[in-house]
């Protein structure tokens, strides 16, 4: 019996092995696992036409990194002809500043209506993902109205047929599932925080007649292997910090937070909410801040921390620096 429960254990451990990936590593994108249609629409930040098909739910468990390789299959018909469509990999979350290419332009010439389009391109990656993986389809840009490439000035749909299949890093990576603890210095992550004045929302608007106290959101991802591995229910976090400020402030408090467009811009993940971080901080005296938290909820594409104070707890809003 002893044996077998050995050798149960070594199996165990060589299926974590086996299933880790290395980096540099391919990353396959089927285009038609984003969905059976692509909508090509008007895009006024271009301008131009833009598509954005969404592949992040398969690279949860291990994100590509700056050395990788995408490899992206597309097959599909246009409902117009497109003269020229350029394709990247881009990363739209709020950790890449809501637009960062991962990967430079390739471009499809001379797309016919209707007619099948089968491409593989192959990009290195030039940026490592911090938060989302999605192709970027476009045409119609202002340097492209050529003889050659004349412009559409109309949105596309793409009718999606499977090839080889999207790389799933779920089936690949074992994902902890035993709670750690993590130490988080902000101090690294925020040399400097502007706490301003927060106004509350009232049917989708923001009463600005009204003030609820005085906030901030420090993103920290980053102290979590760069947002690779990001802490799961139950870990228990320690944040520290040490700062000055230019203001007195009663009580600072803290919060964790994940602030994504995948928890829909605001989910709580701390256990027992916010957690005094500072008392009686003096303007200009270096103070230090320290609060634990268990989490009720694990990170899914970020974490951040929710910093404030009360409006009675300062004259105004105030901003804290970085202090040896």
């Amino acid at each position: 019996m002893k044996k077998l429960v050995m050798a149960t254990a070594m199996l165990a451990a060589m299926a974590a092995s086996v299933f880790a990936v290395a980096h540099p590593r391919t990353y396959k994108l089927d285009l038609a696992d984003s969905g059976a249609t692509c909508s090509i629409a008007f895009n006024s930040y271009g301008p131009n036409y833009q598509g954005t098909p969404d592949f992040t739910k398969f690279m949860k468990a291990d994100k590509p990194m700056k050395g990788d390789t995408f490899e992206v299959h597309l097959k599909f018909k246009s409902n117009i002809d497109l003269p020229l469509l350029l394709v990247s990999v881009v990363d739209t979350s709020p950790q890449a500043n809501y637009w960062t290419l991962l990967t430079e332009n390739q471009q499809i010439e001379g797309i016919k209506a209707n007619q099948v389009v089968d491409k593989v391109l192959t990009f290195p990656a030039i940026a490592a993902c911090k938060g989302q993986v999605k192709l970027c389809l476009q045409y119609d840009n202002a340097d492209q109205d050529t003889a050659a490439f004349p412009l559409v000035k109309k949105g596309a749909k793409l009718t999606t047929m499977k090839t080889v299949g999207t790389t799933d890093t779920s089936k690949e990576v074992v994902v902890r599932k035993t709670p750690k603890t993590w130490n988080v210095n902000l101090s690294k992550y925020a040399a400097f925080l502007e706490v301003k004045t927060n106004h509350p929302w009232v049917n989708g608007a923001q009463d600005m007649s009204v003030i609820s106290n005085y906030e901030t959101v420090a993103e920290i991802s980053k102290a979590f292997d760069n947002g690779r591995s990001l802490p799961i229910k139950g870990d228990t976090l320690i944040i520290t910090y040490r700062a000055s400020s230019n203001a007195d402030i009663d009580t600072l408090y803290v919060d964790v937070i994940e602030n994504t467009e995948a928890v829909g811009w605001w989910a709580v993940l701390s256990e027992g909410g916010p957690q005094e971080f500072a008392k009686d901080i003096k303007k200009g005296v270096p103070f230090d801040a320290k609060a634990t938290f268990k989490l009720a909820k694990g990170a899914t594409d970020g974490i951040s921390l929710q910093i404030f104070y009360d409006v009675g707890a300062s004259k105004g809003p105030s901003i804290l620096k970085y202090a040896k």
